[in-house]
């Protein structure tokens, strides 16, 4: 299941070729938005190697004196990169608070872009 920005709820059916038309009529009966992506669909592009680094940290948690500094800077800048983030962090493991705000959607980074990177660009993250 992926969630979209825009809030939809999307289940994806990996599948080597091509989808089962069954699949598709179940999702449609019980008024699930689905489709079909290939492996090479899901191995392409940054998205799953990104997803793979920051699910390394999913166990942490940023403490609050951490998420506060870096949430007010961003709000008095609009962005900054991930090497800049990384400075604010005083209570735990920069990178491991950093992603953690990243998993439990508290900022945003674009994920397909490249693989994160120290200029990759951080934001809060708004419905």
């Amino acid at each position: 299941m992926a969630t979209y920005a825009d809030g939809r709820d999307v289940y994806l059916h990996a599948v080597d070729d091509e989808g089962d038309p069954e699949v598709t009529e179940a999702a449609a009966c019980r008024r699930v938005w689905h489709r079909f992506v290939t492996a090479s669909d899901i191995r392409s592009g940054h998205r799953l190697q990104n997803a793979k680094d920051l699910l390394r940290y999913a166990d942490y948690r940023t403490p609050l004196g951490d998420r506060i500094r870096l949430l007010a800077a961003l709000e008095q800048e609009g962005s900054a990169t991930v090497a800049e983030c990384l400075s604010v962090f005083r209570e735990v493991n920069p990178m491991a608070g950093l992603s953690s705000l990243i998993l439990n959607r508290f900022v945003t980074v674009d994920l397909d872009a490249e693989l994160l990177a120290p200029h990759t660009e951080v934001r809060i993250f708004r419905k």
